[in-house]
């Protein structure tokens, strides 16, 4: 105690007469309460108190409480005092510590991700183009080009309106190199004028490479030019597109890939360019009747989407007006932001996805807040005594809060810090994982929202301040008899209720999340077990972009015809086949249908249909349950229709349908006039549990 003493001296004068009392009181505690080696401890961590103390107060203390000899305390010394004393608290028991900051980090972490997964796919999913709030899409997405010019020369409440589209070609990067199939934005020149995107090298299109007889140009994505090695020297050099010779003016930013989600453009050229890059086998691009593009547009200044619409509509009717052909095309016309058409092609299974797992995520962090308070009850309550030795040598209650609230500030801090790690280590793993849809999670693309995480951390201060101020509040209103004795530390009846007030709702949390995992990989695995009725096991699929054909079906069925020999004759190839659709994906074709000798009551019923090749099932493996195999094996001489088990039981739910006759109903993009095709001379029936669907262009090889 004598070097104790000798030792404050380094604190200011005055200092040691107001609060040596308290200290010398503390330090006697802890020396008769510890071991040998302890005490030496206690030693080497009182020295270093000293000087700290020291060099706090007379660097920092200038305004304030003065002390005798003229030092004066401020209360930002207060603040740095409980600021140091905190982080000795934490630092003193790393068990504590470690745990609750885990605890804290998981849950914070798990909201975090989930967040960050909303924002890049559904708050802000269209990345690295200018004000994305004032962008917004026409309806229909089926467009002609020369709508979309109509709408560019009449809108007034929109200040551009873009034509973009991207669409399947073979991209060839130099001479040699192997054509690989790549999403192409075919786009308007306007385009990246419209979005207020810059260049990363070179130029972007412009309304010059949109004139007759403009030479092809095309500007590659930031992924391409990656790939390519970030040379400079690529602008100038000419790219293949279908075999089609394309000049390199330009490369796209980095972070911009288009407007949908799911699919990222590898190369952008102009609309007039499409003509060239088609091979002639499309319609040409100013065709009115060939809808095929969607169109993009920013708002005016000052501009409303409700007035977009209204002017939209009205543009609309004079388009009509002048081209009735057009009718079918504008009939729904509208205006919606472009955020929300980004996703479209997942066919609105992402709102409710995220939706399910930001609730998961919020009850992991209201588990993880009641688990933090309730050890911050524990450790109030060995840490009772602490607390009534400082209320007894004056500390007041709200100076007691105060030292609560700086070390529970720094513990949510520290939770918040690796929560925030840990959700960037979540989304570069999700960022190198193969997503289904070929969707990107870009951990570049989290852009922690500053006022979220405000929110989040006073929500975890407000927690956990619950938790560990009220024990604090309490100390300040404890005898000194009662603070010297060990029976101080257990928090009273209420302190008990307000522990089992927590451990229930931790349990209760943690009995639904748990119950919540369990029924999810349930389903994931009832999911796994579904019985396909066929092995898609040995099956691979290749993709053929046959658009190209739309105008040629003879050149088309041709094409493949050659390509299935060609793959029937690899080893250990057993059978080969075509479809429209390939199973257990997304695509989707409707057609509606007749029964011959059969009236509906209202409209005509309609079904999912896939166009398959003769020996579809045989390469596929589907076995027929009932009918005729022979109809459906080998080259098609007659039309046929094969049908599913639950198709058979809706519509022939007392008799088989095998033999009866179907009138199937053609649809385009566009809407027309129904027309009956060739009607089927027999039929057969599959398996129930295989259905399948197509989106256009989806063409007929028949």
């Amino acid at each position: 105690m004598r070097l104790y003493r000798a030792a404050s001296g380094l604190l200011p004068r005055g200092f040691p007469d107001d609060y040596g009392a308290g200290m010398e009181a503390m330090f006697r505690d802890e020396w008769r309460a510890r071991t040998r080696v302890g005490r030496v401890v206690l030693v080497g961590r009182a020295a270093a108190d000293l000087v700290w103390t020291a060099i706090t107060v007379r660097v920092l203390g200038t305004h304030g409480t003065r002390l005798e000899g003229g030092t004066t305390m401020t209360m930002w010394t207060g603040w740095g005092m409980d600021l140091r004393t905190s982080l000795r608290a934490l630092a003193r028991a790393p068990l504590f510590t470690g745990s609750a900051a885990l605890s804290l980090a998981l849950g914070f972490g798990g909201v975090a991700t989930v967040y960050a997964l909303a924002d890049q796919m559904l708050l802000d999913p269209i990345e690295g183009v200018r004000d994305a709030d004032a962008l917004v899409e026409l309806t229909p997405a089926g467009l002609p080009y020369p709508v979309v010019q109509d709408y560019q020369r009449a809108m007034r409440t929109l200040s551009g309106v873009a034509a973009h589209r991207a669409r399947t070609a073979a991209l060839e990067l130099g001479p040699g190199a192997d054509p690989r199939p790549v999403p192409v934005g075919v786009v308007s020149a306007n385009y990246f004028d419209v979005l207020g995107v810059s260049p990363e090298r070179g130029r972007l299109l412009t309304p010059s490479d949109s004139l007759q007889g403009a030479p092809l140009v095309a500007v590659l994505s930031h992924a391409i030019w990656t790939e390519l090695g970030r040379r400079d020297d690529v602008i100038g050099t000419d790219v293949r597109i279908n075999g089609a010779a394309f000049r390199v003016v330009g490369v796209a930013p980095a972070g911009f890939s288009g407007l949908r989600l799911w699919t990222h453009p590898a190369v952008f050229i102009p609309v007039e360019g499409w003509n060239a890059a088609s091979l002639g086998r499309t319609p040409t691009v100013d065709r009115r009747g060939w809808g095929w593009m969607a169109a993009v547009a920013r708002l005016a200044p000052g501009a409303s989407v409700a007035a977009a619409v209204e002017e939209v509509r009205d543009v609309a009717e004079q388009i009509v007006t002048a081209h009735p052909e057009n009718e079918a095309d504008l009939a729904q016309v509208g205006v919606v932001p472009a955020r929300l058409r980004a996703a479209d092609e997942a066919g609105g299974a992402l709102p409710p996805l995220l939706l399910a797992l930001g609730g998961m995520a919020l009850l992991a962090l209201l588990a993880a807040a009641a688990n933090v308070a309730n050890l911050l009850l524990s450790r109030a309550t060995r840490r009772a005594r602490e607390l009534s030795v400082r209320a007894a040598l004056g500390a007041g209650r709200a100076r007691l809060a105060r030292l609560a609230m700086v070390e529970y500030g720094l513990l949510v801090a520290l939770g918040a810090a690796l929560g925030l790690g840990l959700s960037v280590v979540a989304l570069r793993a999700l960022g190198a994982m193969p997503l289904p849809g070929g969707i990107r999670i870009d951990v570049a693309g989290f852009r922690p929202d500053p006022f979220y995480l405000t929110a989040a951390c006073l929500l975890l201060l407000l927690v956990v301040a619950v938790a560990g101020i009220a024990p604090a509040l309490a100390s300040g209103r404890v005898s000194s008899s009662l603070a010297m004795s060990d029976r101080s530390g257990g928090g009273g009846p209420r302190g008990g209720r307000l522990r089992a007030g927590l451990a229930a709702l931790q349990v209760g949390v943690s009995v639904v999340l748990l119950a919540g995992t369990l029924l999810f990989g349930q389903s994931i695995v009832r999911a796994l077990g579904v019985d396909l009725r066929f092995t898609p096991e040995q099956l691979a699929v290749v993709r053929i972009d046959a658009s190209l054909f739309r105008d040629d079906r003879a050149a088309a069925s041709s094409a493949v015809s050659r390509l299935l020999e060609q793959i029937r004759e690899q080893p250990g190839v057993d059978a080969a086949s075509w479809s429209t659709v390939a199973p257990l994906t997304q695509d989707r074709e409707t057609e509606t249908f007749d029964i011959v000798g059969r009236a509906w009551p209202d409209r005509r019923p309609s079904v999912e249909i896939n166009a398959v090749g003769g020996d579809f099932f045989e390469a596929s493996g589907i076995p027929l349950v009932s009918g005729n195999a022979e109809a459906v094996a080998g080259p098609v001489r007659t039309p046929t229709v094969v049908v599913t088990e639950s198709m058979a039981r809706r519509y022939w739910p007392d008799e088989s349908p095998v033999g009866a006759t179907l009138a199937i109903m053609a649809r385009s993009s566009r809407w027309r006039p129904w027309r009956p095709t060739r009607a089927s001379t027999d039929s057969a029936v599959t398996p129930g549990r295989w259905s399948s669907a197509c989106s256009p262009p989806c063409p007929r090889l028949r």
